[in-house]
């Protein structure tokens, strides 16, 4: 599928000195969609990361920096989380590669260790922005991750799992046709169910 051409070409880069208790993540990582070709066993539940507190159609942003800032501050007003430390550690990911699968999809993603549990926000865009995405398409749908520092490979199963499901086509167009919160947060809960049941 052409959300995962680019994953032949990513190369593992060295991680930034950690920053205010923060990692953006294992440099196995070198983008979502190398993680999406592995072949780690997923035992790891994405149900958690859903909720509807955590996701948001259709909003108005004008770059890659001010929709992470909106997802940032998102997770600090559900999960007590610090929106700069949270956004810093996602900006340093962001520096080792765009986080952009293609096809209109960025999972951007980090590590931090004031975070206790894994945590997502998922967000569609009014327009799509510029996310240096490898086949130079924009970006409109968005799923940011945060989880422990220590959870190596609870990381890896998530950003696999995310990417199986946003690489098929009917998937995200179903999701970017959600025009409300709700029926946005129904619509990706009913596709992770649908994955981790089949």
């Amino acid at each position: 599928m052409r959300l995962l051409t680019s994953a032949k070409k990513s190369r593992s880069q060295p991680q930034p000195e950690s920053k205010s208790g923060s990692n953006p993540g294992p440099d196995t990582a070198g983008a979502p969609n190398s993680v999406a070709a592995t072949t780690v066993q997923p035992t790891v539940s994405i149900l958690p990361l859903l909720s509807m507190e955590r996701t948001r159609a259709k909003i108005s942003v004008t770059s890659r920096k001010r929709a992470l800032e909106h997802a940032c501050e998102i997770l600090a007003g559900c999960n007590d989380l610090d929106a700069r430390s949270v956004l810093d550690a996602l900006l340093a990911r962001e520096k080792l590669g765009s986080t952009a699968l293609g096809e209109g999809v960025a999972i951007p993603h980090c590590r931090l260790s004031d975070c206790q549990t894994p945590v997502g926000v998922l967000l569609t865009l009014e327009n799509p922005i510029d996310y240096d995405a490898p086949d130079d398409n924009p970006v409109d749908l968005l799923f940011a991750l945060v989880v422990p520092e220590s959870a190596n490979d609870e990381h890896l199963q998530i950003l696999s799992q995310l990417a199986g499901i946003l690489v098929e086509q009917d998937n995200r167009d179903a999701l970017r046709e959600a025009r409300d919160h709700l029926t946005l947060f129904d619509r990706m809960l009913a596709l992770v169910t649908s994955s981790s049941t089949g």
